[in-house]
């Protein structure tokens, strides 16, 4: 159980605690910008790319359930903050919230890892995300 653990420390080091760490370089950039900024950089960097099996281990494991619970909460709180401040509310802002994290775990899985045309597409995924 101490590999498993290790694993699951490093899983929460490089895909959250890395990711909350280059956002902070956007701090001062509009909502919006913001937004796009995280779209980026979760595609470029690969953040979720272990989420799958992380996810998988923690359907048969209450302590690795609530670490990915503890990572789950600080996600979707800043996802959560940011479609506030585009000024979501109630079930559209959890929607959205949810639908966002589930598409960044699995995308790949939907449109693959290399894209043609990565800007393009994260313009127009961007778009659709912020449309009230």
């Amino acid at each position: 159980m101490d590999f498993v653990r290790s694993l699951i420390d490093y899983w929460e080091s490089t895909s959250t605690n890395s990711f909350f760490t280059q956002m902070q370089e956007y701090s001062d950039t509009d909502t919006e910008k913001r937004f796009l900024a995280l779209m980026r950089i979760l595609r470029h960097k690969e953040f979720a790319i272990h989420d799958l099996a992380i996810r998988n281990m923690a359907s048969w494991n209450k302590e690795i359930a609530d670490k990915v619970a503890k990572v789950d909460e600080l996600r979707l709180g800043f996802v959560r903050s940011l479609f506030s401040e585009l000024s979501f509310i109630g079930a559209g802002l959890e929607a959205r919230t949810h639908l966002f994290d589930v598409f960044h775990i699995m995308r790949e899985g939907f449109l693959g890892k290399e894209l043609t045309d990565l800007e393009t597409k994260l313009q127009a995924i961007h778009a659709l995300f912020i449309q009230k």
